[in-house]
C-alpha cells in the first residue's frame, strides 16, 4: 500500500491529464496489490494495463539487503539524516522521478521503516489523500458504540500457485500459513456477550472499498503483526491499535511508526515464543479501558 498503491494514486491526482489517447502501463507488483490499484483505476476511468517489466524474485533484493555494502550505505544514510533531516539525499528517491515516458514510484514504507516518519511530500499530502479515498469509497462513520475490529489473516489465494502468482514477489508462506492469531472466534463471542461491539474482519477477502469501509468505522484494531495492519490509515485519529507480537519477527514493528504518523494510540502485546499466539479475552478486556486518548503520540515535527 505505502510502496505501490498510495504513491500511484497521489501521482495521478497531482498530474491530471486527458487519458483518452494514453494507456497507463504499470509494472505489475503482485496479483493482490495489482487488484487494489485496478479497482481504483477502473472507477476513475483511466485506461491501464499491468505488465511484468521487472523481475519480482525476492532472491536478489534479499542478497543486496544483507550485503556489507548495503549495511554501510544504511549507516551513512542514517548519519546524514541526523544532520540534514528532510534535506537528506535519500529524499530524491522518495520523490516521483521521471525518466522519459516513465515515472518511478517511491517506497514510502521503506522511509517510514528506516527513519520513523514519512517523507515531506507524503506528510504534506497524507490527510488530503486519505480523505479523497474515504470519499471515493463512500465511507461514513456510522457507529454509536466503539467498534472492536479483530483481524483474521487470509488463507493463501489460489493465484499464489498459478503461473502469474509464481512470477510475483511472495515471501515464504502467505497469510495464515505463515502465522495466525488463535482464539479469535472465542474472544469475539465473549466480547459480544459482555456488551462490546466486536467484528472479525478478513481483509484478504475484501475489495479495497470494503476494507476502507470496515476500518474507517473501527475504534480499536486488534490482530497479529502483519501487512493487514496498514488498514489503520483509514481509522479516525485517536483510535487505538493493539498488535499481538509473533516469534516470526526479530525486528521492530513498522506498525508502531505508522500508528504514530497517523496519531493512533498503539499497544504491542509481547509473544512468549509462539509464532501463532492465542488472543486472550481477559487480557484484551483489561487493556481496552486503559487505551484512553491521553496517551496518543504527537505527530513528528515537519
Amino acid at each position: 500500500m505505502l510502496g505501490f498503491f498510495l504513491p500511484a494514486v497521489l501521482w495521478i491526482r497531482q498530474n491530471p491529464q486527458n487519458w483518452s489517447d494514453t494507456i497507463l502501463q504499470i509494472d505489475a507488483c503482485n496479483p493482490l496489490s495489482d487488484k487494489l490499484l485496478k479497482e481504483y483505476l477502473d472507477h476513475v476511468k483511466i485506461p491501464h494495463e499491468f505488465v511484468e517489466l521487472t523481475d519480482k524474485s525476492t532472491k536478489g533484493p534479499q542478497r543486496e539487503w544483507k550485503s556489507y555494502r548495503a549495511k554501510i550505505k544504511r549507516r551513512l544514510l542514517r548519519f546524514e539524516y541526523a544532520l540534514r533531516g528532510d534535506h537528506t539525499s535519500i529524499f530524491a528517491y522518495h520523490l516521483f522521478r521521471k525518466r522519459k515516458n516513465k515515472i518511478v514510484l517511491p517506497r514510502w514504507d521503506h522511509y517510514l521503516e528506516f527513519y520513523g516518519k514519512f517523507p515531506l511530500i507524503f506528510r504534506e499530502n497524507f490527510h488530503p489523500l486519505r480523505q479523497h479515498l474515504l470519499s471515493w469509497a463512500g465511507a461514513e462513520h456510522m457507529n454509536e458504540k466503539p467498534l472492536i475490529c479483530i483481524i483474521e489473516r487470509a488463507d493463501p489465494p489460489s493465484i499464489v500457485n498459478s503461473e502469474q502468482g509464481k512470477k510475483a514477489r511472495w515471501f515464504k508462506g502467505y497469510g495464515s500459513t505463515r502465522r495466525r492469531l488463535l482464539g479469535i472466534e472465542e474472544c469475539h463471542r465473549r466480547l459480544l456477550a459482555t456488551g462490546h461491539y466486536s467484528k472479525v474482519v478478513n481483509p484478504g477477502e475484501m475489495s479495497l472499498k470494503e476494507q476502507i469501509h470496515a476500518f474507517s468505522n473501527c475504534s480499536y484494531l486488534v490482530g497479529i503483526r502483519g501487512a493487514e495492519f496498514l488498514n489503520m490509515i483509514w481509522m479516525k485519529p485517536e483510535s487505538s491499535v493493539i498488535l499481538q507480537g509473533s516469534a516470526d519477527f526479530k525486528n521492530e514493528a513498522i506498525q508502531k511508526k505508522l500508528a504514530a504518523a497517523c496519531r493512533l494510540n498503539y499497544l504491542e502485546l509481547a509473544h512468549e515464543g509462539e509464532v501463532s499466539p492465542k488472543l486472550e479475552f481477559e487480557k484484551l478486556k483489561y487493556l481496552l479501558p486503559k487505551l484512553n486518548h491521553d496517551h496518543i503520540p504527537k505527530p513528528a515535527e515537519s
